[in-house]
């Protein structure tokens, strides 16, 4: 079948290209003939993957776009990953055979969206949820959900790694993420596409060349960003240390970042937890769209035990094998988040064996699990809510007790290692792989 993603995003930086790129290439695996279109991409994309990208917006508004796009690919279903901000109910009278798959974020789910998600189910499209609690919500409002499918992860890359593993050396080309960003006339020439060497250290191999990311730390008084820092190095700048990870996006106040750094400080409560802690958060720590954390960490007198991470491309972040061995360097993946659509990274902390510690709120109440014998970490409490402005609430973590589920965590091994075990468990359905048959089944029945 033909199959057109519509994607919020196809910029790596965003869970909408990540989950728009793994289905792509699954469903293309099984024979289906994929394209895709990305809102917000008016040029070529950062990385199609191998999979055509048709432009969006390059002369006129991003759906009359869009439409003369389905005209000229004519597919037999459309899948549609992302926000509903757009008014995408009018697309599926044009195109009936739409799937949306939107994530549900808070508490309710704005009156617009109630409408828009009705008209393309009553059109003959499908509504999609991300999780348990996201098509919970959809019931209550009305919604004709068909049900939901969780996101999955890559478990050749996600999971657990030897300590000897954490600082091996692999070719950025070998990446999907380095074929992507590096012009194919030069991977051709050097049959990087096909590589066929241990490409494990540049004796092998004279075009071998290192992930490069960036480190940012506290150092001499000042903030101090190091450029160009190989990933066989990262472990170097972790001192063997307990390391609580952060892995998000620093884009408005969604995460509530600055809470979980306030938690962090409350943790810091002796110099003897202030020389075996470290929070490290895997984001840009000055967004123009967020919160100046280098600034907030002063001012809460914790910058020498914070530190932060993000790709040399900025906007792109990390491969995914570069992902994986920050998991796998990490304790604990904490959040303070006041809501999630699903939470790509914590699925992806589990698939490497990290427990986690998030609020209870929203699909992290599932992922994270609320079974004692079963549970993949620990949840902290909700003590309060934020409307916001399509008059939906988000949740707000207890930050008192969020510190108090870290410093638990930090001090029980027995419970790590328990949590650790779930989390492994829980995973195994959610792979890639998996999760694209369930797709595959709801694609099938559209015909």
């Amino acid at each position: 079948m033909k199959i057109h993603f519509l994607s919020n995003s196809l910029k790596t930086n965003s869970g909408f290209a990540i989950v728009t790129k793994n289905l792509a290439q699954e469903l293309k695996k099984l024979g289906h003939t994929i394209t895709m279109s990305g809102l917000q991409t008016a040029t070529t994309p950062e990385f199609t993957y191998g999979i055509e990208c048709l432009p969006m917006a390059t002369h006129t508004d991003e759906m009359t776009q869009f439409r003369n796009n389905l005209i000229q690919i004519n597919p037999d279903v459309v899948i549609y990953v992302g926000e509903m901000y757009t008014d995408l109910r009018h697309l599926t009278k044009i195109f009936p055979r739409t799937i949306v798959y939107p994530p549900i974020e808070g508490i309710g789910i704005p009156n617009y969206m109630v409408r828009d998600l009705n008209q393309i189910a009553t059109n003959g499209g499908r509504v999609v949820a991300q999780c348990v609690y996201g098509f919970n919500e959809m019931i209550k409002a009305d919604i004709q959900a068909t049900g939901y499918i969780y996101h999955g992860y890559n478990e050749k890359i996600f999971k657990p790694l030897e300590k000897s593993e954490l600082t091996n050396r692999y070719c950025f080309y070998t990446t999907e993420m380095g074929k992507e960003l590096i012009d194919p006339k030069i991977l051709c020439k050097h049959n990087c596409y096909n590589c066929s060497l241990l490409v494990t250290d540049q004796l092998f191999c004279s075009n071998f060349k290192d992930e490069l990311v960036t480190f940012c730390k506290y150092m001499n008084n000042k903030w101090t960003e190091i450029n160009d820092l190989p990933m066989y190095k990262l472990k170097e700048q972790f001192s063997n240390k307990f390391i609580f990870l952060f892995v998000g996006q620093n884009h408005l106040l969604r995460k509530k970042i600055n809470r979980l750094l306030i938690a962090f400080s409350i943790l810091l409560d002796s110099k003897q937890m202030k020389d075996r802690i470290q929070l490290h958060l895997h984001t840009n720590p000055q967004s123009s769209t967020g919160l100046d954390l280098l600034e907030l960490c002063n001012r809460l007198n914790i910058q020498d035990n914070v530190s932060f991470s993000y790709g040399t491309w900025r906007s792109s972040g990390w491969s995914e094998n570069a992902l994986s061995i920050l998991y796998n360097l990490a304790d604990v993946h904490v959040s303070a988040t006041s809501s999630e659509g699903y939470g790509l990274c914590h699925l992806e902390s589990m698939a490497c064996g990290i427990p986690n510690i998030s609020p209870d709120c929203t699909s992290l109440t599932e992922l994270i699990g609320t079974n004692k014998d079963d549970q993949r970490g620990i949840l902290a409490k909700i003590n309060d809510s934020d409307m916001i402005i399509d008059m939906t609430s988000r949740q707000l973590v207890d930050i008192s007790d969020l510190s108090t589920k870290m410093k638990e965590i930090y001090i029980n091994k027995e419970l790590r290692e328990t949590c650790s075990k779930n989390c492994l468990k829980f995973v195994q359905p959610h792979t890639w792989e998996n999760i694209t048959k369930k797709w595959n089944k709801l694609i099938r029945g559209m015909k």
